[in-house]
C-alpha cells in the first residue's frame, strides 16, 4: 500500500444565491466533508482556488475554516487558504487559520504584483511568515497568480521552521522534479495539478491535493497504490481513461462550477451555485458531463 496523502480542496457551497451571491452554506459543506471522510480521503483543504477564496470576505473565509475543522476529526489534517496580496492581511489569516484550529495554512505568491522578481517574493514570504504559529505550504499556480515561486526561492525558505511542504499546480513536470530534487526530505511536496497524479505518485512525491477527489477519490487511491504495486498498466488506465475527462471538462469550464455541478447532482450539496466572476456549466455540458461520469 502506499503511503501517498490524498488532500481535498474543497469547494465552498453556496445556497440563497438569487442575487447571484448568497451566503456560506455550512449544511451542504459539513455533509460534504462526512461524505469523503468514508472515500479514502487523507484530509482538507478549505479555502484555496477551487474553494473560490478570493470570493470570500474575510468573516466568510474564517467561517469556511471552523465549519471544516469542527465537522473533521481531530486525527484527520486541515490545511486552510490563508493567501492574500499583502503581508498584513496574510499575518491576519495566518492568525484566524491558527485560531480556528487548522493544522496548517497555504499561502500563494502575491497575485497582483506578478512582475516581482524572485528575491521580492522570497522577501514577501519571509515578511509574512514571521512569528507565525502554524505550519505553512507553499501553493504555486501560475495560471492564476500570473508567475511561479522560483525553485530556488523554495528552496531557501525550505530551511524557515514554519515551512512545511509545497503544492504544485503548474502542471510543469520539469518544475515538480527539481522540487522533489532540491528541497530537503522533511519539506513535503504535493501535487497539485490532477493531470500529474500517477506521475508525481511513481516520482515519489507525499501526496497530491486533488480536486478530483471530490467525485472519484476511491479510483484515484486505486491508481496511487496501483504505483505503489507496480501495476503501471491499471495506474494508467485510471489517469488516462477515468480521470483525464473529468479533468479536461475542470478545465474548460472551471474546477469549482464542474466539481459543484457533479456534487449537487448527486445530492452532497444543494446548490451548484459559483460567485462571479466565475460562471456555472453551460447546460447542455453538464448534461453530457452528468451523463459521462454517473
Amino acid at each position: 500500500m502506499s503511503t501517498f496523502d490524498l488532500y481535498c480542496p474543497l469547494v465552498t457551497p453556496f445556497e440563497d444565491a438569487t442575487d447571484g451571491i448568497g451566503r456560506v452554506d455550512t449544511d451542504s459543506l459539513t455533509e460534504l466533508i462526512e461524505t469523503l471522510l468514508d472515500s479514502g480521503v487523507d484530509g482538507f483543504v478549505p479555502g484555496g482556488t477551487t474553494g473560490e477564496f478570493a470570493a470570500l470576505g474575510p468573516a466568510e473565509l474564517e467561517t469556511v475554516v471552523r465549519t471544516t475543522v469542527e465537522a473533521t476529526p481531530a486525527a484527520t489534517p486541515v490545511i486552510a487558504g490563508a493567501s492574500a496580496t499583502n503581508v498584513p492581511a496574510v499575518r491576519e489569516r495566518l492568525s484566524m487559520v491558527a485560531d480556528a484550529g487548522a493544522d496548517a495554512a497555504m499561502l500563494v505568491a502575491p497575485y497582483y504584483d506578478a512582475a516581482s522578481a524572485p528575491d521580492g517574493n522570497t522577501r514577501f514570504f519571509e515578511a509574512a511568515l514571521a512569528d507565525t504559529d502554524p505550519p505553512v505550504y507553499f501553493y504555486n499556480i501560475p495560471v492564476t497568480v500570473g508567475q511561479e515561486i522560483d525553485v530556488e526561492t523554495v528552496r531557501s525558505l525550505a530551511e524557515h521552521e514554519a515551512v512545511a511542504g509545497i503544492k504544485d499546480t503548474s502542471g510543469d513536470q520539469r518544475y515538480f522534479t527539481e522540487l522533489l530534487r532540491r528541497t530537503p526530505a522533511d519539506f513535503s511536496v504535493y501535487q497539485g495539478y490532477d493531470g500529474g497524479l500517477v506521475p508525481a505518485a511513481t516520482l515519489g512525491a507525499d501526496g497530491a491535493v486533488s480536486v478530483l477527489s471530490h467525485v472519484i477519490p476511491r479510483k484515484l487511491r486505486s491508481a496511487v497504490d496501483a504505483v505503489a504495486d507496480g501495476e503501471y498498466g491499471r495506474a494508467r488506465q485510471v489517469q488516462v481513461d477515468q480521470a483525464g475527462p473529468i479533468f479536461d471538462a475542470c478545465v474548460e469550464f472551471g474546477f469549482a462550477a464542474t466539481m459543484k455541478a457533479i456534487l449537487s447532482n448527486r445530492g452532497v450539496i444543494a446548490d451548484a451555485a459559483v460567485r462571479p466572476p466565475l460562471s456555472p456549466l453551460p447546460a447542455d455540458a453538464r448534461r453530457s458531463l452528468l451523463a459521462a461520469i454517473e
